[in-house]
């Protein structure tokens, strides 16, 4: 069956008519247009630029043009006649962009209608059109989370309110590493509680990090975003780590370590997917991104493809809503 299963996508990797929409065995999902094939992997260009696909990971491609493929086909035309200055030819690739759900180049071309007219009625009518629905298909896979912190001391509301800002930036972070689908809609801070998603100890010192020695909280030299955010992903998102625990006491399930992935110590990362998830690294396989996609997927639509959303196709979701639970007695001074 196996055999059978290699041999059918062989088959379609070597044919003429191959397309741009590629599902992964994890359930990622990458639409574009295929560059190049040869027996090991495809090379995708993307709205987001160019992804290499080992040929093992795929489980099945789309013989439909992906909308990348057929949005590169109508700005051809466009360029090909000499139209790019052109209002009313911009214009009718806006709509047509609108016509495929393609928002945000939809929203693309209706802007350029108005820098070369700026009275154009139509295009900014259409353009509102555009922004309303981009963001009604979005809400429906928008995946809200939120985030308890309590700070073992006594703090007053004008601190935690201080420390609050560090997460609306988490969450800006993480909406942007889930293609805007992600983020923390509420965080609510408890003074003088022990109990949280995660915990605040202002007198922490430096050589404490949180998960060392049963040490789960965070001081003042850990609380960026980078932190926070690994943090985050296990305890709101169930992902394991991906460095070597060994260094803080914890026996590591593996001897393979991941370092594309803001679960191991890279803090500038996102999360790592089964294209650069090391072979052998047990933690998280085959991936974070595939983790949160077997685990959101159902509720998220967009999920599976966001992870490689470009810039321009994030929708960022509100500003996390801060909420205090100042008790005394500095809610009494």
């Amino acid at each position: 069956m196996r055999y059978l299963y290699t041999l059918a996508l062989v088959l379609i990797l070597t044919s003429t008519g191959l397309a741009g929409t590629v599902f992964l065995k994890g359930g990622l999902v990458f639409k574009g247009s295929v560059v190049e094939k040869t027996k090991e992997e495809i090379k995708l260009e993307t709205f987001n630029g160019e992804v290499k696909i080992p040929v093992p990971l795929i489980r099945k491609i789309d013989r439909k043009k992906s909308p990348y493929e057929l949005y590169q086909a109508e700005l051809k035309k466009l360029k090909d006649k000499n139209k790019e200055t052109d209002a009313e030819a911009q214009y009718k690739l806006g709509l047509w962009c609108k016509k495929k759900k393609i928002w945000h180049k939809a929203k693309f071309h209706l802007k350029k209608v108005l820098v070369f007219d700026s009275e154009h009625k139509k295009a900014e009518k259409a353009l509102k059109q555009v922004e309303k629905a981009w963001s009604s298909e979005h809400k429906k896979s928008l995946i809200r989370l939120t985030l308890n912190v309590g700070v073992v001391t006594d703090m007053s509301k004008e601190e935690m309110e201080k420390l609050a800002e560090m997460i609306k930036k988490v969450s800006h972070r993480l909406a942007r590493i889930t293609g805007g689908i992600m983020f923390i809609s509420e965080v609510v801070f408890t003074d003088n509680c022990r109990t949280g998603n995660m915990l605040y100890n202002p007198n922490q010192s430096r050589k404490e990090v949180p998960g060392s020695r049963n040490n789960f909280s965070h001081g003042p030299a850990n609380w960026f975003v980078g932190c926070i955010l690994h943090e985050f992903g296990h305890f709101n998102l169930g992902l394991a780590d991906e460095y070597d625990t060994s260094i803080y006491g914890v026996t590591p399930r593996s001897r393979v370590f991941c370092e594309n992935c803001v679960m191991a110590l890279k803090h500038d990362r996102g999360w790592c997917n089964s294209l650069n998830h090391p072979k052998g690294c047990l933690g998280n396989a085959p991936g974070c991104q595939e983790c949160l996609v077997a685990r959101y997927g159902k509720r998220s639509p967009l999920l599976a493809e966001a992870f490689n959303f470009s810039e321009e196709e994030i929708l960022y979701p509100p500003e996390t809503k801060i909420t205090i639970n100042n008790t005394a007695p500095k809610a009494n001074q």
